[in-house]
């Protein structure tokens, strides 16, 4: 059983609702609820009785409460001894990303760092948003860096959780250069456009339904030619012209400067982004410390890319 597995029950119980323990855990409720619903596939059994409304735990679960407290403040202190260990010795921080944005900030993080100290060693984990987030509550790693979004906001930050934008980046839709031209030719918007879709149960996958790049809001019929939870994967499919990708701007940069992808912001909507840096109050690790210095300093997390403009339809 993962420690933040047990913290999230531990959640449940100590604040009463999903709602809260969801707030608790900087979760939305959708991503705390795929959480449990995880945990119990693990044990093979189901800890919360959903006949009722609201949902409520089962007395196993309430019964031993205190054992599964006892067992997550061991784990806590057990990790926290070994990962003090090897920060001592190594200097070491930890940057859990998610996947587009560690493609992004790696470099310039890594030379900032390198330039200021050459005993940093810095470790990138990526992930989905969700994980990242539990990653740093779980001291897993010293900072977040992750994706808000207006159509997909993070929760509110609680007191215990320091929160700094360092960056703005844009879901850009592109594609190569022929299907490029063809789209933004279609004046009359009649033949479904094929699109590189996100699963519907990621961050970009909501994003792209929310914002109306897919689904029910889109401004013109849409026909999915391939899905992929990984953006470079996305890339590689809209540069070999199977439709139309959403990219973070950060990533479709050099392929947009070097003509292998096409911006078709003028014809299809773009989703603005925001880069968020979470970290815990009350760190003493000298390391975190510059690297969050960094990050808050700007210049590591690009924006929109340079010279990459949109297409503007023909004729």
């Amino acid at each position: 059983m993962r420690l933040e597995w047990l913290e999230d029950i531990l959640a449940v119980i100590e604040t009463g609702s999903f709602a809260q323990a969801a707030e608790r855990r900087l979760l939305t409720q959708s991503a705390f609820s795929r959480r449990i619903r995880q945990i119990e596939a693990h044990v093979g059994a189901e800890l919360f009785d959903r006949t009722r409304k609201p949902v409520e735990l089962r007395r196993v679960v309430r019964e031993r409460h205190a054992r599964i407290r006892e067992l997550a403040d061991g784990l806590q202190a057990l990790r926290g001894e070994f990962q003090r260990s090897g920060r001592e010795s190594g200097n070491r921080i930890v940057i859990a990303a998610q996947h587009s944005i560690t493609t992004a900030i790696a470099p310039g993080l890594v030379a900032r760092l390198g330039a200021e100290s050459d005993d940093v060693a810095l470790r990138l984990r990526s992930a989905n948003r969700d994980d990242c987030h539990l990653l740093m509550l779980a001291r897993q790693a010293d900072i977040a860096l992750v994706y808000d979004s207006p159509a997909d906001p993070l929760p509110a930050p609680q007191g215990f959780v320091e929160r700094r934008v360092v960056g703005h980046d844009v879901l850009r839709p592109v594609a190569g250069p022929a299907l490029a031209a063809r789209v933004a030719d279609d004046c009359d918007c009649a033949a479904p456009l094929p699109v590189i879709a996100y699963p519907a149960d990621v961050f970009l996958g909501r994003v792209m339904a929310r914002g109306g790049a897919i689904g029910a809001n889109a401004p013109r019929p849409r026909r999915v030619a391939a899905e992929t939870a990984l953006t470079l994967a996305a890339l590689n499919l809209a540069e070999a012209g199977a439709g139309v990708a959403w990219l973070p701007g950060s990533l479709a940069a050099d392929p947009l400067r070097r003509g292998a992808l096409v911006g078709l912001d003028a014809v299809l909507p773009a989703l603005p982004l925001t880069v968020v840096a979470l970290r815990l109050v009350g760190s003493e690790n000298p390391a975190e410390a510059r690297a969050w210095a960094a990050l808050c300093a700007g210049a590591l997390v690009p924006g929109e890319a340079d010279g990459a403009q949109p297409a503007a339809p023909d004729g």
